[in-house]
This record gives structure tokens, sequence and C-alpha cells, in this order.
């Protein structure tokens, strides 16, 4: 899943929703059983996922935008590409999330979201041989977050900032400083681990640019991707996390100067009139692979 940045949940209990989720520019396609399904919709929801999963769900016409490359490793869309699809299921500590770990387990989905992702409800899915991506939004999983990283079978943590705010009682500070230690400390934690690091979801979904703003943070901040609930929100999300023509300008010059004094026998240079070292080359190759 390295290389996703935009993931879309849908409810698993509207299958228009979902085919047109696949339609959409999203990297990953998350079929929501929990928050966004009432408790008297629960079955439907957990039978249409696991059709989803299973890629019985076809989007109907249309299809993603042409000229992108993509592999299913790197779940990128394009032509003939769909999205990933993955499930988020219900905390598999309670009665919903046992069965729809059971049913889910069996349709062997890329991965499923464990929501209030802690130590112990990630074992269970372990246990049921599901990779996992691992939803954050409690003060243990908080207190967890370097462990869970470097579980096995955890593929991604994500940020759940909403639920986990309301638990910590937080309030709203400007540039979301509220919640800037726990960020850090995820990005760190996912770092460590080896698994990428997503951030949480931008409620006001008419707010163009403060999504784009919080969005331009989180990518700041050493965050892969972030969490979408609406499919307006992909192109802005998109288009945050990638790198501006002034970021490419200056890590080609980046390259190029320390490629000219390697060729000098030299270690490092300047460029813009700021030293270039190795550790300014490997940031600048990571840029321009993005």
């Amino acid at each position: 899943m390295i290389g996703a940045v935009t993931w879309l949940f849908t409810p698993a209990d509207e299958r228009r929703k979902l085919d047109a989720a696949l339609r959409s520019r999203a990297h990953v396609v998350i079929a929501d059983l929990e928050d966004a399904v009432a408790p008297g919709r629960k079955e439907l929801a957990r039978e249409q996922a696991f059709e989803f999963v299973s890629g019985g769900s076809r989007p109907r016409g249309g299809g993603a935008p042409p000229g992108e490359d993509a592999s299913p490793g790197d779940a990128s869309p394009a032509a003939g590409h769909e999205p990933l699809r993955v499930a988020r299921i219900n905390d598999p500590r309670t009665e919903a999330g046992r069965a729809d770990l059971e049913r889910m387990s069996a349709a062997s989905p890329p991965a499923l979201m464990i929501p209030k992702a802690e130590l112990d409800s990630l074992a269970l899915a372990h246990a049921a041989g599901v990779r996992t991506i691992a939803l954050v939004e409690t003060a243990r999983g908080v207190a967890e977050v370097e462990r869970i990283a470097a579980l096995d079978g955890v593929v991604a943590v994500a940020l759940g900032t909403v639920d986990l705010a309301a638990e910590l009682g937080l309030g709203e500070l400007p540039d979301g400083l509220e919640l800037l230690h726990v960020r850090s400390r995820m990005v760190l934690a996912c770092a460590l681990g080896g698994v990428p690091a997503l951030d949480g979801v931008h409620l006001a979904v008419g707010d163009v640019d403060a999504l784009a703003a919080e969005a331009r943070r989180a990518r700041a901040l050493g965050f892969a991707g972030k969490l979408c609930i609406h499919p307006a929100q992909i192109d802005v999300v998109r288009d945050a996390f990638a790198p501006s023509p002034a970021e490419l300008e200056r890590a080609r010059a980046v390259v190029d100067a320390y490629r000219h004094s390697l060729a000098e026998q030299r270690g490092a240079a300047l460029a813009g009139g700021e030293m270039v070292d190795l550790a300014t080359v490997r940031r600048a190759e990571a840029i321009l692979r993005e």
C-alpha cells in the first residue's frame, strides 16, 4: 500500500456509493461497516462489504483518468486500474466486530482497517490471518503506537482524530496544534516500524481551503496520506501531497549540485546558497520520486 495517498471511506450498506467510489480517483476505497452504518443495517453492510472486497462490485462506466502509471503494489488509480478495496470492520472485541472479522477474512481482503486499534484488538485480527490498517483513536492506542506500528501484519497506521479528541477532551487550536504531539509521535512510530502513517479525516467537506492547508501540514509532518470522507476531497488531498513546482526545481538543483561536487571529489556542495550533503540529497531524491 506504499504510494496510497487518498483513502476514501464509503458506507458499506450503500451499493450506489460503493460503485461511485470505484470511479473516483481515490487510491484506496474503504467499505465502512462501523460508524457510517446504522445498527439495523450491519448485516446488509457485512454482505455488501464481502462482495466488494472480493471484487464483485464493479463501477458502471467511467473509470480512473488515463495517463497515470499504476500497479497493485502502489495502489495508484489509472486507466484499467481500480482503487484498492479494503474494509473497516467494527471493533473485533465486540459482537458485531467478531462477525465482521469472521466474514471478511473469508474474502481474503488486501487488508482490514481495525477501529480503536490497540494491541489486543489487533491480535484478534492477526489470529484471523488478515493484514491490518490500525486506526489509532484511543488514549491506549496512542500509548501503544510504537508497538502497534512494529506488529507483523500491520501495513499502515491511521489517526482517528475525532474519537481521540473526544476521549481526551481536546478543544480546537489553530493549525490542529491540539493533536501535534500525537501526530508527530505516530509518524515517528511508523518510521521505526517501516509502515506509512495516515492523517485523519477533515469533517468540513465544503471547506476546500482548510482541507488543503491541513493536508499540506500533514505532509510536512511526515504523513504519507490522508483519510477522506467524500469524493470531492480526493483531488484536494492528492494535490496537497504532491511536490510543488518549486520543490521539484529545488530538488533537481540539489541532486545536480551534489553530483557535480562528487565529480570534483568533494562531499558537499552549494545549491541556491545552501549547503548540500548526502542527507539533503536523499530527501531531494525522495521528493523527485513522489
